[in-house]
């Protein structure tokens, strides 16, 4: 998956192409949950170490993140864009 690097530290951006059933269940519950793992990080037992983030997520289809993603990505009409809220080490 690629993310965009942005100014606010607190958003994550993700290129959103399609993603039509993801957006409807965004309007009705925009609670969102994203794990990521490493076994290049030291984890507390050894190599591999995991995190989840949570947070409020919307797709954007226009506006300064939207015109950041389709500029780097000419398949995505958008963006998927969470405000992270949370952080939790996991392993």
């Amino acid at each position: 998956m690629k993310a965009l690097k942005t100014e606010d530290s607190g958003i994550i951006v993700i290129p959103a192409g399609f993603y039509n059933v993801t957006e409807d269940n965004l309007k009705k519950n925009n609670q969102v949950e994203l794990l990521a793992a490493s076994s290049k990080v030291q984890g507390t037992n050894g190599p591999g170490q995991g995190c989840s983030i949570s947070g409020k997520g919307e797709i954007q289809t226009s506006g300064k993140l939207a015109d950041m993603v389709k500029s780097k990505f000419s398949w995505a009409r958008g963006a998927l864009v969470i405000t992270v809220e949370k952080v939790n080490t996991q392993l």
